[in-house]
């Protein structure tokens, strides 16, 4: 495997350098024949010239007023349009056409320049002149025509070779991309590895590495320091008999406890699992939902993204080398998108105007800016929209028995129908036919298994549905996953929701999942919550959050991996989700610490 990686590296490193080479040589190629298209334009204005001086040098003759200097201009041009001339900037038109034609020309020339002299010792009405002066300019017309035939080939040559460079560049720019991508794959992936050699991922505590390089550190800690050894009674046992997933249980619940007496060692986890205590304000909320069938709320969120100082300052210092005073940058900040739990939703004020807004059934809202920053700013929006909880009791509705087949397909990467993940559908819906009664067993399965743990990005892993089931940790996005793969393999309709959680002390980034029984339709899925009422022992509000939400959300996405519109050229910092925004600094895009945003509650009022 090793050596195909390295074998494909090779061959793109290749591939990088003929394109480059061969762009070096189109961009040569292009020069010249711009060169000879401009040569030609000149030759042909003179061959209009010549056509139009040897007009006005018979009409004068016939006036009687003759011009023997224009006779000399003329021949000249001729000379030029023959051989070329340095004194005209005329070069020699590469075409045998063109030069016969030339030739025939030069000759009838000189039979009119003779003619001319019998004008002047007979008058014009006792000679040829007139019929060979139109013969002259059919030539002239003829030879200007050749001219113009060439200089248009030329131009179709370089059309074509343009076409070339741009493919070219395009090669190059997509060859700079995988690697450009493959280098931030591997930084992120580096980053992980080095957590992870300090990181027990069944606890979140510092593991044994850390132990001992805090032990070898050649400065001590201040004060006493002591060092404690537990030793977990029947861990062995519980290994054999019951696996080491149960093992890894037994290790957490430990690692919960002490924590729980030791608040202190809190603060020296490297990953600490995250918490909703404030989930538990929800539950008057269920209570109402249940009595009147529904709750609704109207909330109003500011929030804003933009470059951080110093990733800015960098993107202007690269600006100022390629000659410019600006960064251009291209903004996509969330917004609210119509769903049936969401409705009035008014865009209250902007930073300043979008460029765009992505319609409200966008696959992910967003708000749009493009513009050009001599100074570092924020791009930023209120707004408002009524959030309306209905309640459903999923385990009472009588389900159709025939179901609609729409999302119930693959989605790939992570919405893969693995061996696994098939196999793993086909045991937890065993002997079962009515749908609600499948949903529920996932449900179940996703929020009593699956353990909350911090996730690295989703772009770094191959497939995070199955690794979600294979090592029951996740994230909010990957339990709401997992949930939609399987319902899916059941036969269950399934999508993505994601956007905001919103608190009357926070606003962050949530997703859930919403499944659909017929005949009543969609109803959610927030398996997160339901894990954190499960590790709370809150079982009526785990049940809740099969069916139902609350009113504490921002909906602004419904498909996993959705592109923007517009879309994004680069690389974005979360190709799976958009809870906060992305942000594209000169045709790159931002990750990390390079970006700033805010999430801000400024109403919350239950109706």
């Amino acid at each position: 495997m090793k050596n195909d990686s390295s074998r494909f590296g090779h061959i793109i490193q290749l591939f990088t350098v003929l394109l480059t080479a061969i762009l070096i040589s189109l961009f040569f190629g292009v020069l010249v024949l711009v060169g000879k298209i401009q040569g030609t334009a000149r030759v042909v204005n003179y061959a209009g010239l010549v056509r139009g001086k040897t007009q006005r040098i018979v009409k004068l003759e016939i006036s009687g007023t003759p011009e023997d200097d224009l006779l000399g201009d003329v021949a000249s041009y001729i000379e030029g349009l023959r051989f070329g001339s340095s004194e005209l900037d005329l070069v020699q038109l590469d075409d045998a056409d063109f030069q016969a034609k030339m030739t025939a020309l030069s000759s009838e020339f000189d039979d009119l320049r003779n003619e001319l002299i019998l004008v002047r010792q007979r008058g014009y009405t006792e000679t040829a002149i007139i019929a060979k002066s139109e013969h002259f300019f059919q030539t002239c017309d003829e030879a200007t025509n050749l001219a113009e035939v060439y200089s248009q080939k030329r131009a179709t040559a370089l059309d074509f070779l343009e076409k070339v460079v741009l493919a070219d560049i395009v090669g190059l720019l997509l060859l700079f991309g995988y690697q450009i991508f493959k280098a931030l794959r591997y930084a992120a992936m580096n980053r992980i590895l080095q957590r992870k050699v300090y990181l027990d991922e069944a606890t979140g505590l510092p593991n044994k590495n850390k132990c001992e390089e805090l032990l070898d550190a050649p400065d001590p800690p201040d004060g006493n320091t002591a060092l404690c050894v537990f030793d977990l009674n029947n861990l062995r046992t519980v290994n054999n008999n019951l696996g080491h997933d149960k093992g890894d249980e037994y290790i957490r619940s430990f690692a919960e406890t002490l924590l729980a007496t030791h608040p202190d060692l809190a603060a020296r986890q490297l990953d600490p699992p995250l918490q909703y205590p404030s989930w538990e304000r929800y539950e008057p909320e269920h209570e109402q939902m249940v009595r009147t069938g529904a709750v609704s709320a109207d909330i109003t969120l500011e929030t804003s993204i933009g470059m951080s100082d110093e990733a800015f300052a960098a993107a202007l210092a690269a600006a100022k080398q390629q000659g410019r005073s600006t960064v251009h940058v291209r903004v996509w900040l969330p917004l609210p998108a119509a769903c049936p739990a969401q409705s009035n939703i008014m865009l209250d004020s902007f930073t300043e105007p979008p460029t765009h807004i992505a319609p409200e059934d966008a696959a992910q809202r967003t708000a749009y800016w493009e513009a050009d920053l001599a100074e570092n700013r924020r791009f930023g929006a209120v707004y408002s929209y009524r959030t309306m909880a209905r309640y459903a009791d999923p385990l009472h509705m009588q389900a159709d028995p025939v179901q609609p087949d729409f999302d119930t397909q693959e989605e790939l990467p992570h919405l893969e129908f693995t061996p696994y993940l098939r196999a793993l559908a086909a045991q937890l819906t065993q002997g079962l036919t009515d749908p609600v009664q499948k949903a529920k067993r996932i449900y179940d399965y996703v929020t009593l298994n699956t353990h909350y743990h911090y996730q690295p990005p989703y772009f770094v892993q191959e497939n995070i549905t199955d690794g979600c089931a294979h090592n029951r940790r996740g994230d909010c996005g990957i339990m709401a996953s997992t949930f939609i793969v399987l319902c899916r393999l059941a036969g269950i309709p399934a999508q993505w929701q994601s956007g905001l959680v919103v608190r009357r002390e926070m606003v962050g980034c949530h997703d859930w999942a919403a499944f659909y029984i017929a005949p009543h339709g969609w109803m959610y899925a927030d398996c997160s919550a339901g894990a954190s009422m499960a590790r709370a022992g809150n079982e009526k509000m785990r049940l809740h959050y099969f069916g139902n939400l609350d009113t504490g959300r921002m909906v602004a996405n419904r498909a996993l991996c959705a592109p923007f519109d517009p879309p994004m050229c680069s690389f974005r910092a979360d190709p799976c989700d958009n809870q906060v925004g992305e942000v594209e600094a000169d045709g790159v895009g931002l990750y990390g610490e390079q970006l700033q945003w805010s999430q801000t509650l400024r109403r919350y009022e239950t109706l």
